[in-house]
Formats: C-alpha cells, structure tokens, sequence
C-alpha cells in the first residue's frame, strides 16, 4: 500500500506541473518581471508626479474646446447606454476580453517561446512526436 502510494504521488506532481518545478518558477519570474517593467516605464512617463499637473490643464483646456465647439457629448452617451442592460453588459465582457485575453496574449507567447527554447530535447521531441501523431 506504501509503494502504491508513494508511486501515485509523483505521477499526479508530473500532472500538475508537467515540466517541473523549476519551469513554474521561471514563468513566475517571466511575469513578475513584466511587471517590474510596466512599474519602471510607468514611474518614468510620470516622470515622479510633476506630470500630473500639466496633464490636468491639458485635459481642461480639451474639455473647454469641446464644450464650445458642442463636441462634449460624452456624457449625454454616457447616460444612454446605462440605461440599457445589454449594452452595460457588452461594455463590461468587451473591457473584460481586452484587459485579460487580448492584453496577456503577448506575453504568454514570449513566455511560451522562451519555455521552449530553454527546454531539454527530450521536452520537445515528445511534444512533436505527440503533435505527429495526433495529426497522422
């Protein structure tokens, strides 16, 4: 029963991280490092805060030119659209897909890529003999 055991628990391990546990801490890595770059890139397009200020006037003098042009409208759509459920509906699922399908896409290629191109030769040769005959 102990063999059993002890033979089920490293087949179920191999299930659930297919390429180790070293794999799953690099793709952590990967990701956590995205996010160290967007912070930096972030921090200096705001240049600390002092950006802030002259984007607020920026954004005032927009919103005065729109106004006297009578191109604020923006509101007034505003109020249409929440009035319907469905298009309530539809603005949340489309900001949803865009934010964590669309968005992430790029980044779980390179990291898909990177994965690959690090793996052992064993790890690929048993994916394309599995691609091989799956398609033939």
């Amino acid at each position: 029963m102990t063999e059993s055991t002890s033979s089920a628990t490293p087949r179920r391990s191999s299930r659930l991280l297919p390429r180790g546990l070293g794999d799953l801490i690099f793709q952590i890595s990967l990701w956590l490092g995205f996010l160290l770059v967007y912070r930096l890139a972030w921090g200096v397009a705001d240049h600390g805060g002092a950006v802030t200020p002259v984007a607020k006037e920026n954004a005032r003098h927009v919103i005065a030119f729109e106004n006297h042009v009578n191109a604020l409208f923006e509101l007034s759509l505003q109020k249409v659209l929440l009035s319907s459920r469905l298009l309530v509906d539809l603005a949340a699922a489309t900001y949803w897909l865009s934010q964590f399908v669309v968005r992430p896409q790029p980044t779980g290629f390179l990291s898909s890529s990177c994965s690959d191109s690090l793996s052992s030769g064993s790890t690929s040769g048993r994916r394309s003999r599995s691609r091989g005959s799956a398609t033939g």
